[in-house]
């Protein structure tokens, strides 16, 4: 549903500060490929190309309006044609692009219990449980992330965790035509200083954690945290579910209390009863050949609530994960009992600690291409593993060099047998990027293998009943980038092939 013409002009130019024209306009986008007859095309300041050069390209396709950005307040509101295409200079489009959109869209975040999860890991994780979860209670989800779009019986691909600003908002208003109930979505930190979800209006934001990445955006960590909590404090409507099993979690809710009067914190982990009134609390784990076994404890303030389960998850920071998503559903009509018997349905998300097993052997495909998340992946399979620990992995060419030697050590550290293989070598030796990773591992301790599944029908060859392979690094892609091109290679479809065939 879209809001009329004349009442969407009329709310446009309130928002904007500045008179627009009164053209029929039947889709907005702020990318000129998508400019159809009659669409409004935004023209905003990109990282490194103004959306203003594509101008004469969206007139040419017919659009009947093109807002262009500007920094500059005294060309505000200024006017010109391109052929018979008005065109208006905006002073902050870029940040007021996604409320314009949500004024187009007919306000759709309104209509939906808006779930936002940001956070260096876990973020695509915990919105799949969130829709998972819905799901198992009746609720009717959509997700928006990493993965791409999905509700009803509708999957797209985007290409990124957060679209931009009006897409946003258009996702949002399909998912309102499909009856959705719940939406879930993944918020990047450059999602929010680019003002992606501006417009949205959230009932729940997540944490999930922070650590090292984005650093060549961001510069420092310090900049890296402000614009994950700025998402926060530009958002006290919202209530905020909080991990504090992190260093930052913790500094996120000290910081909410000194900015906002009565910040609405749901408090999430082992030691939440300590942070807020408002907790989802661990009391109690045990690991098991292919789970938990866990107790929880929610309280809201007034009464508490327990409950025990068994949670099919690979990996504890997952149990973080889960806890966060439990938390983002929990309400006067849904109890932690029922979010715990739904829990021990979850299916495992595609290449995220995603286990295979077959004759007693686990072959767990994950993400993890970075060093903390090597390690937790590997620490998460060891607390399962009832024998030898096996990973392969390699690391991505043309990418963070640095990371490469700190994941061989932490590989050597934390399993018993290393097999080393491609990634996505890109243009990079792969040889050179083989060097970087044994820097300094000594050399009895891996193997080398370049054909990934080679690699990975060595491992499993090899293993024993008890035994984890963790193959880490390609998760839920489906191509490998080589120096000529990329090749189509689905690792979950191979190793669910590799089982398949030893049944």
């Amino acid at each position: 549903m879209l809001t009329s013409g004349s009442q969407f002009i009329e709310l446009a130019e309130q928002l904007l500060g500045c008179d627009l024209v009164d053209v029929k306009i039947d889709t907005m986008t702020c990318h000129s490929q998508q400019v159809t007859q009659n669409s409004c095309f935004l023209a905003l300041a990109g990282h490194q190309v103004h959306g203003s050069v594509y101008n004469q390209d969206a007139a040419d396709k017919g659009a009947s309006l093109i807002l262009c950005d500007t920094a500059e307040q005294e060309f505000h509101g200024q006017k010109s044609l391109i052929g018979n295409t008005v065109c208006i200079l905006v002073c902050g489009l870029n940040e007021l692009a996604g409320e314009l959109a949500d004024i187009f869209y007919a306000q759709p975040s309104m209509q939906l219990s808006l779930v936002g999860v940001t956070g260096t890991n876990g973020k695509t994780s915990v919105c799949e449980m969130i829709y998972q979860l819905a799901q198992q209670l009746n609720i009717r989800p959509a997700y928006m992330g990493t993965l791409g779009v999905k509700y009803k019986n509708t999957s797209i691909q985007t290409g990124l965790t957060t679209p931009d600003a009006v897409s946003v908002q258009g996702y949002l208003a399909n998912f309102v035509q499909a009856d959705c109930e719940l939406a879930a979505i993944e918020v990047s930190s450059h999602a929010v200083v680019q003002y992606r979800v501006n417009g949205c209006q959230f009932d729940r934001l997540a944490f999930t954690n922070l650590s090292h990445d984005h650093l060549d955006y961001h510069q420092t960590m310090e900049a890296y945290f402000a614009a994950k909590a700025s998402l926060f404090l530009q958002n006290p409507q919202a209530c905020h579910l909080i991990n504090t099993d992190h260093e930052y979690g913790r500094t996120l809710i000290r910081l909410l209390k000194t900015k906002q009067t009565t910040p609405d914190v749901l408090a999430v982990g082992r030691t939440a009863s300590n942070y807020a009134d408002k907790y989802l609390k661990l009391v109690s784990v045990s690991a098991l050949a292919k789970g938990f076994k866990v107790t929880l404890e929610y309280g809201d303030g007034k009464t508490v609530e327990k409950a025990q389960g068994y949670l099919p998850l690979i990996g504890e920071f997952n149990i973080e994960n889960l806890l966060i998503a439990m938390a983002s559903l929990l309400s006067p009509t849904i109890s932690l009992q029922q979010l715990i018997q739904a829990a021990e349905k979850l299916i495992p998300i595609a290449g995220r600690m995603e286990n295979f097993s077959v004759n007693g052997i686990n072959l767990v495909v994950d993400f993890a291409h970075t060093p903390d998340g090597l390690a937790q992946a590997l620490r998460a399979c060891r607390s399962h593993c009832q024998a030898k620990l096996w990973v392969v992995f390699g690391c991505g060419g043309d990418r963070d060099k640095n990371k490469r030697a700190e994941m061989g050590t932490i590989a050597q550290e934390l399993a018993d047998k290393i097999i080393l293989t491609n990634d996505n070598p890109r243009s990079e030796s792969q040889a050179h990027i083989i060097n970087d990773i044994t820097r300094n591992m000594t050399q009895n301790t891996y193997q080398i293998e370049l054909d990934r599944k080679q690699a990975i029908r060595f491992a499993y060859q090899n293993a024993k009943a008890g035994d984890y392979i963790l193959i880490a690094g390609k998760g839920h892609e489906t191509y490998q980038e080589f120096a000529d091109g990329n090749i189509d290679y689905n690792e979950r479809a191979f190793v669910a092939e590799l089982i398949q065939g030893a049944a």
